[in-house]
């Protein structure tokens, strides 16, 4: 398939209308072809997916060492009662963490009292849907239309 059958928005360029026009016989044959375009980009969209997801692999434990090396020299500043350090390249200081200091609650958040509880409060979409198939009305809630799709094999 050409690089430029493909706009940079991902829109088909006329090339796919021309294809259509240009090739003889029936729509099975058109539809044939046009398959294997469709095939050949969801071959491209699942190898390009694979390729980011190993590279995004690679980054967080890149970012996970270089955070273990940083934590390992604070360590090591603590034991030498180090606060600041100048290289000949950086400039090194332990700093304390800014915003709010951390909060750790060990007790299950129904024992607090009901002041430091939040409750959040959504739809019960399976209830909800049980109701309409019963021919409940609810105000508010319609069912829509199922979508389609195309599938290929």
């Amino acid at each position: 398939m050409e690089k430029d059958t493909i706009t940079e928005e991902g829109e088909l360029n006329p090339v796919i209308d021309e294809l259509f026009e240009e090739l003889e016989g029936s729509i099975e044959n058109k539809v044939e072809a046009y398959c294997r375009i469709i095939r050949e980009l969801e071959l491209t969209a699942e190898s390009r997916t694979a390729e980011a997801d190993r590279i995004k692999a690679l980054a967080v434990t890149d970012a996970n060492a270089a955070k273990n090396m940083k934590g390992r020299l604070v360590y090591f500043f603590g034991l030498q009662n180090i606060k600041k350090m100048e290289t000949q390249t950086f400039r090194l200081s332990i700093c304390a963490n800014g915003g709010h200091a951390p909060i750790e609650v060990t007790i299950p958040p129904d024992q607090l009292p009901a002041e430091f509880q939040k409750l959040e409060i959504k739809p019960n979409m399976e209830t909800i849907r049980e109701a309409l198939k019963m021919g409940t009305f609810l105000i508010g809630v319609t069912e829509l239309a199922r979508g389609t799709h195309l599938r290929i094999k």
